[in-house]
């Protein structure tokens, strides 16, 4: 999930329209494919360079989960969520992966 510069850590469509677009997509396509039971992992350690705020990362994530648990996923009887760090190098955005079953 992008963010467009340093010290932005929303994923509204306002602030960061990039990053809302990657999620609302994902939430489209888990609802289309009628998925009951999520695992959500969200990178909590993305740092952009020249950044203020060093928690920066972990409040992206946290911005990251509440997207996925105010989303409408009327199917998911079961969703859990685990921030962890994924260092990745030269990472261009913030790392989630999503299971569906």
């Amino acid at each position: 999930v992008a963010f467009p510069k340093a010290d932005v850590v929303t994923i509204d469509a306002k602030t960061n329209a990039a990053g809302n677009k990657v999620l609302a997509a994902e939430v489209k396509k888990l609802t289309g494919l009628k998925a009951t039971l999520l695992k959500v992992e969200i990178a909590n350690d993305f740092v952009i360079a020249k950044e203020k705020n060093k928690k920066a990362g972990g409040l992206r994530a946290a911005a990251i989960q509440k997207f996925f648990q105010t989303a409408k996923l009327t199917n998911a009887k079961t969703a859990t969520y685990t921030l962890m760090p994924f260092k990745l190098p030269k990472a261009k955005g913030l790392t989630v992966n999503v299971y569906y079953y």
